[in-house]
């Protein structure tokens, strides 16, 4: 769950990042976060019982690990060769 803070009238920063999960708050040094945060969107379309909703949710990185252990077919994973 992200919380953001005002600045103005016409902008925000984003303040603080919630684990939906565990409840953990990301620890954030100056603007940086310091563990990885995974941000999840999903829009429901046609054909769901959630036709028109939109889950926004946030996971730190052992609670995504937690969630894919459970899987019957687990993500395909890539490696990276430059990281930003």
């Amino acid at each position: 769950m992200k919380k953001y803070k005002n600045i103005d009238l016409n902008s925000q920063e984003l303040e603080t990042v919630i684990c939906n999960q565990c409840g953990k708050e990301i620890r954030k040094k100056g603007s940086v976060f310091q563990e990885e945060i995974i941000s999840i969107n999903i829009p429901f379309g046609y054909f769901s019982n959630k036709d028109g909703v939109t889950y926004h949710l946030d996971l730190c990185e052992n609670c995504l690990d937690s969630w894919i252990a459970k899987m019957k077919l687990p993500p395909q994973i890539t490696e990276e060769t430059e990281l930003l």
